[in-house]
Formats: structure tokens, C-alpha cells, sequence
């Protein structure tokens, strides 16, 4: 029998201030674990996390940004590269999917511990829908190369760009595949083999939540292979585990679905949140799955049985002064890829005294 865990303690550390104008819907570990980035109000943020992977039980109570990343509009979602840490996309609501170099900005001192303010994107790539300002999701290849960029427009339109050539004044990435729907799309990513797209989606004639799956190399313009009804509702977010085994998927019906991915069968499902999921997530060694919505605290579960691990709290102890707030969830979440139980939380705009971003480190203990 594998060990039961529950959630014994965290620690939990703010980046930044409390400011609903700079107020965050997204975040995004780099490679080394050592660099968060996080969307903001017409900039992404990047704070030092150096501290994170060790043992120590000595935290600061706020951290603040090392890096600015000036845009002429809100960004939307921030992706660092999945295997270059200096490489950052953004989805911009100026309807461009940009990239940064932080090297350009720090030589090769990938700390980041200099601060510094950068206004320049290597590569601002231009969406090609009217629909809406931005895309509706960005998302790398992390397997076979690590070129690929999936842009899902509002439009449901699926585009793989390869970005190998975007450098200086070039904005045309090389479009190397793109895929049209009826449905309405929430997000795409690719498959843990790298040979299928996978997106969440929401059907026009009766609002079920669908996962369509798609060979993005051989496959048609228009996919058929494969879809699977998963929700009540609209599916709004996804999320593999880093071990290609399990699907998480998240709906407006509130539940999370764990599907077996070499079947696309949804073997369990978590039923313990009211209101719709905004993210979820796994830890980079699979062990663990956590969940969000507007609900207070972030859901911990075992991946394959779905049972509680325990509820992290976004509310620091013996601090009331903020407000009932502070104890709200979140928009969006993501582990560290180095440390599997530190967990960090963009805060979306729920008042202003609630921190832009939060990191948690949660102590289990086996029962």
C-alpha cells in the first residue's frame, strides 16, 4: 500500500506589496527554480526564489521583484521556456505573443538578483484573429524540441509556430501547423509525447466541457481524432503531470477530473470545491495535485486516488490586518520544478490588501 500523506504545516511567503493595480492572474517558474515570473497590470515580474529549494526554515516574509518587463498593455499569461531559464513568453492584451531574453538584460548572471527595467521583447509575434485582445492560451512543446510554441486564439484557432528564426525586428514566426474549431477553446498544450495537441474546450450546441485530441504533425486541418466529454461544463483549464500518466482537467461544474492518459479514461474526480476551477496543478515528481478556484485556500489531493492531502491556506497566521481576503484563492498556480512541495499562487484581483503573488512551502507528514 502506498503511504498516505496530509498536509502537517507551510510556510508562506508574499512577493510584493498589496496593490490591486499590480495585481496578478499568472505565474511561471523558469528551469533552475530559482526565478518566478508573474503577470501584472502592463509588465511581468520576476522575483528571486533562490531561498525555495533549501532546507533552511528561515524565510523573508516578502520578497520583491529583481526584474520589470515594461508592455504597452496588461499581460495575460507569463510561460518561462521549458528548458532555457532565460527565455520568457508573454501574451500580451495588445494582441501580440512576445518573448523576452533575460540575458539581454543581466549578461549571464542568471540570479537576477540586480534590479533592473527592460522595454524591449526580442520578438513581438502579431495574432491573427480579431476576436478578443489577447490569445486565449500560450503553451511550449516540452518534449521533442524545444521550438514549438501552441497559440490558441479566441477564435479557436490553433496555431504551432516554430520560433527558432524570431530575433530583432522579425515577427513571423514560421506557422507549422493550425487547426480550426466550432468549439469554443479555453487552452491547449501539448501532449507528454510531444505527437498531440490537447485542448480544453467548451461545445457550442449544449455547453459540455470536451477535451479534443489531435495529431498536430499528421493530423488535418480540421481534427477529428479524438473527443472526450469531461464536464457539465466549460473545461477551463488542464494540466499533465510531469510523468505522462495523468490528466487533470478543471471545470465551471467545479470538479477536477483525473483521467489516465494512456486510456482517456476519467478514473476519479474531485468534488470537495463550490465554484468553478481556475488551475491546476501537479508537482514536478507527480506525487501531488492541487487545485484552485475562488474559494478560500488551494485543494491538495493524491493524483490517482483524488483524496485530500489537506486545504493550504493563503492567510498568514496572527495577521488579520490585511482582511478576510487574504484567505481567498487564486487564479492560477504552479509547483516549483525543483523543490515539489513549494507552490506558487498568482492572487488575481480580489481586493487591495491582498499580495500580488504568493509562495507556499507545505510540510506533509504520512499517516
Amino acid at each position: 500500500m502506498p503511504k498516505q500523506l496530509k498536509l502537517s504545516n507551510s510556510i508562506l511567503v508574499d512577493c510584493g506589496g498589496c496593490d490591486r493595480r499590480n495585481s496578478s492572474v499568472s505565474v511561471s517558474w523558469n528551469t533552475t527554480g530559482r526565478v518566478l515570473a508573474s503577470s501584472s497590470h502592463n509588465t511581468a515580474k520576476l522575483w528571486p526564489t533562490e531561498f525555495i529549494p533549501t532546507s533552511s526554515s528561515t524565510y523573508p516574509s516578502v520578497i520583491r521583484e529583481t526584474t520589470t518587463l515594461q508592455h504597452n498593455a496588461p499581460v495575460d499569461r507569463v510561460r518561462f521556456h521549458p528548458k532555457n531559464p532565460s527565455i520568457l513568453c508573454t501574451n500580451v492584451e495588445d494582441k501580440t505573443v512576445q518573448l523576452w531574453d533575460l540575458r539581454e538584460n543581466h549578461g549571464n548572471n542568471n540570479n537576477h538578483t540586480r534590479s533592473s527595467t527592460s522595454s524591449t521583447a526580442f520578438a513581438k509575434i502579431p495574432l491573427k484573429s480579431s476576436k478578443g485582445n489577447c490569445a486565449a492560451s500560450v503553451e511550449w512543446e516540452n518534449v521533442n524540441s524545444d521550438n514549438h510554441l501552441v497559440v490558441t486564439e479566441k477564435d479557436n484557432t490553433v496555431r504551432v509556430l516554430d520560433v527558432r528564426k524570431l530575433r530583432g525586428a522579425s515577427t513571423s514566426a514560421t506557422e507549422v501547423k493550425v487547426f480550426q474549431f466550432e468549439n469554443v477553446l479555453a487552452e491547449t498544450h501539448f501532449s507528454p509525447s510531444g505527437t498531440h495537441l490537447v485542448s480544453a474546450a467548451r461545445r457550442i450546441t449544449d455547453g459540455m466541457g470536451l477535451i479534443h485530441v489531435y495529431d498536430w504533425k499528421t493530423g488535418k486541418d480540421k481534427p477529428c481524432e479524438h473527443t472526450f466529454v469531461g464536464h457539465s461544463g466549460p473545461i477551463y483549464t488542464l494540466s499533465f503531470s510531469p510523468d505522462g500518466k495523468r490528466l487533470a482537467t478543471g471545470g465551471n461544474d467545479a470538479l477536477v477530473g483525473l483521467w489516465d492518459v494512456k486510456s482517456m479514461v476519467c478514473e476519479k474526480t474531485i468534488s470537495r470545491r463550490t465554484k468553478f476551477i481556475r488551475s491546476v496543478a501537479f508537482s514536478f515528481d507527480s506525487s501531488m495535485l492541487a487545485c484552485c478556484s475562488e474559494e478560500a485556500g488551494i485543494d491538495l489531493a493524491d493524483p490517482v486516488s483524488g483524496e485530500e492531502i489537506g486545504i493550504l491556506s493563503l492567510e498568514k497566521r496572527n495577521d488579520r490586518s490585511r482582511g478576510a481576503a487574504v484567505g481567498f484563492g487564486c487564479d492560477e498556480i504552479e509547483f516549483c520544478p525543483k523543490a515539489p512541495h513549494v507552490i506558487a499562487c498568482a492572487r488575481g484581483e480580489v481586493n487591495p490588501n491582498t499580495p500580488q503573488v504568493s509562495i507556499a512551502r507545505v510540510n506533509l507528514e504520512n499517516i
